[in-house]
């Protein structure tokens, strides 16, 4: 039996290193052969690929050609009796293939199997197992009465909420994440449609295999890890319009005219209406935290205006106008909030000497303009200042609640400080401390766990739970050098989200994580900390690309017969609405890239040399932007 694996990648190779390593090694004892097709990846992906996996066979396409079109690439050269499409965002145990190839051998109806997928919290992937999309089905999908029912038969049947997700069994659909398939059946029923550019081609493969009488099983013996969410964000337009988009392409291929119009009628609205849904709520969240300082502040105000003419300038029978409260008061408090954000006091983690150097600085600000203004409006100084003393404790003592009730983003503190233990040899606990150093990336470290002694560390790797629960953890980090696959996986799905988990490949200078299906995996190297993807600097590239596109605009005659008028005006509206940077360089870390109107070194997009890259990356500063604008 030969199985031949095929990979699709795009920009995540960090992620697709951990990923071949997991497949060579499940792989040893059987004749495979392994099939990578970039996509015309920037982070440098294809020259990594045959520098260290030679014996990857490599396709290497000039375009992004869609999930669809570069697996039938891979394919049709395929030698194996079994062909496995897998996502480079996951891990797969060295007993996998074995134990899949067993099953499979018991049952000759089969033609496609999926398996139990987890996240990076180690929680179960309800894509594991899915239904056909009716439009009955796909109405409870997008309306979210799947979700709010997912354990019922008829609700719940986009995800087989009602079928186990221990136990082996027939399924409609399978994910293209793994989608294990008889080669003599694909050969029969023919290969992915390419009309799907990234979405339902699973779908779609699913039921062909079905309609030709064979059987999709699900197989919950051997979890892999999927680290969901490197290829599309899904607060994004192009997100929802791509999956739902994907189900009328699927319903006009296999319903009647009559259930694909009512499907295509029902999910056009949804695509528009989830889309500004999705753009709305993400801006939303971001708003929150200031709108809740603005309102704060506000009622400080409001209630020291009280006492301050009751108590202060009761003797001069001082009253102040509406006009105090409902006109300077606001402008005192956006002032403030800008200094804030300007000086870090939005910032992750949380540094309570950025917000009150902000308020400092807004308060500064504020008394130097005082001066200038008219004898009539001038307002109490006393009130500004106790109003700024009284709104910085107010500010942190709600930050404290947050941080300790863990709520949303606060949770954790954003992965700082946390009380940590490494599972690893002495060798390895040492070099994960030592690019954790690297990283300038702060853990509590409570010591380690050495799995091939019980004698050494906290103990033994079986009582891992109890370790965990007295010493009151939140992250774990594996070392992939001194554990298995599976022994990472079966501990994490043991143990799920009351913990971050952190993977450190072996012989590989990072470690890759991500604690929810709603987050992509976060990715920490010895570059993790480069100057570029500091908060403050990111933070100034954004208000330099926004002051760059008011300069374009209030030399609009000039621009007119610039070479470059084009290209500047035709991202204009992009980079001021934070789509993309003037100036950037490919960057290998899918969570952080953005596209950009003009490279950094000049050359081509992909051909930028990574010592210009790295130059960039780790001495950024608005001047190098400047520098490259003008040239």
């Amino acid at each position: 039996m030969v199985l031949t694996v095929v990979i699709v990648n795009y920009n995540v190779k960090f992620f697709l290193e951990q990923c071949l390593r997991s497949v060579f090694a499940a792989t040893q004892d059987l004749e495979a052969e392994v099939y990578v097709v970039d996509n015309n990846s920037s982070d440098g992906s294809a020259e990594w690929i045959k520098n260290q996996f030679p014996q990857v066979k490599l396709i290497e396409n000039q375009e992004n050609v869609g999930f669809s079109k570069a697996n039938n690439q891979a394919i049709r050269l395929a030698k194996g009796d079994w062909v496995l499409l897998l996502n480079p965002d996951t891990i797969v145990p060295e007993n996998c293939f074995n134990d899949i190839l067993d099953y499979c051998q018991n049952h000759p109806k089969l033609g496609g199997l999926g398996v139990k997928m987890l996240d990076g919290s180690g929680v179960y992937l309800p894509e594991s197992k899915r239904g056909l999309p009716t439009p009955e089905v796909a109405v409870y999908k997008m309306t979210g009465l799947s979700k709010l029912f997912a354990k019922n038969p008829r609700f719940g049947a986009y995800y087989h909420g009602n079928l186990s997700e221990n136990e082996p069994q027939k399924v409609e659909v399978l994910a293209g994440a793994f989608m294990w398939m008889r080669k003599s059946v694909l050969d029969e029923i023919g290969l992915l449609d390419e009309t799907y550019f990234m979405y339902g081609e699973d779908i779609d493969l699913s039921h062909r295999i079905r309609l030709a009488g064979y059987e999709n099983h699900y197989f919950p013996f051997a979890p892999i890890i999927h680290y969901k969410g490197e290829s599309t964000r899904k607060e994004s337009y192009s997100y929802v319009k791509a999956f739902y988009g994907a189900m009328i392409i699927f319903a006009r291929k296999y319903f009647t005219k009559g259930q694909a119009f009512l499907l295509s009628t029902l999910l056009y609205p949804a695509i528009i209406g989830k889309a500004v849904w999705a753009y709305l709520s993400h801006r939303i969240q971001k708003s929150l935290l200031p709108l809740f300082d603005f309102s704060l502040l506000w009622t400080l105000f409001y209630l020291l205006e009280g006492y301050w003419e009751r108590n202060i300038k009761e003797m001069d029978g001082v009253r102040y106008p509406d006009i105090f409260l409902f006109g300077f008061v606001p402008a005192y408090i956006f002032v403030w909030l800008l200094s804030m954000y300007l000086s870090g006091g939005y910032d992750r983690p949380f540094k309570p000497w950025k917000l009150l150097r902000g308020l400092a600085l807004g308060t500064t600000i504020t008394l130097a303009a005082y001066g200038l203004l008219d004898e009539s409006v001038r307002f109490s100084r006393g009130m500004l200042l106790v109003g700024a003393l009284l709104g910085g404790i107010g500010l942190i003592g709600f930050r404290w609640i947050l941080i300790k009730v863990g709520l949303g983003q606060w949770k954790n503190d954003s992965q700082t400080d946390l009380r940590t233990i490494i599972i690893g040899s002495e060798t390895e606990v040492e070099r994960v401390l030592g690019l954790l150093q690297k990283a300038n990336s702060s853990i509590r470290f409570l010591g380690s766990i050495d799995p091939s002694s019980a004698n050494k560390g906290l103990g033994d790797i079986l009582e891992l739970p109890k370790i965990a629960s007295d010493l009151q953890l939140e992250q774990i980090i594996f070392c992939g050098a001194s554990l298995s696959n599976t022994s990472i996986i079966q501990n994490m799905e043991q143990l799920k989200r009351k913990y971050f988990f952190k993977i450190v490949p072996k012989e590989s200078s990072f470690l890759i994580g991500s604690q929810s299906v709603e987050t992509p995996g976060v990715l920490y190297s010895k570059d993790f900390n480069l100057a570029y993807f500091s908060p403050s600097n990111q933070r100034n590239k954004r208000i330099l690309d926004l002051l760059i596109c008011l300069f374009f605009l209030f030399t609009f005659p000039y621009f007119l017969i610039s070479k470059r008028r084009n290209i500047i005006f035709a991202n204009l509206l992009s980079v001021f609405l934070g789509r993309k940077n003037w100036v950037g360089v490919p960057i290998p870390n899918p969570g952080k890239n953005k596209n950009y109107v003009f490279n950094y070194s000049e050359s081509n997009f992909e051909k930028i040399e990574e010592s210009l890259k790295n130059e960039y990356l780790r001495h950024w500063n608005s001047k190098m932007d400047i520098k490259r604008l003008v040239r």
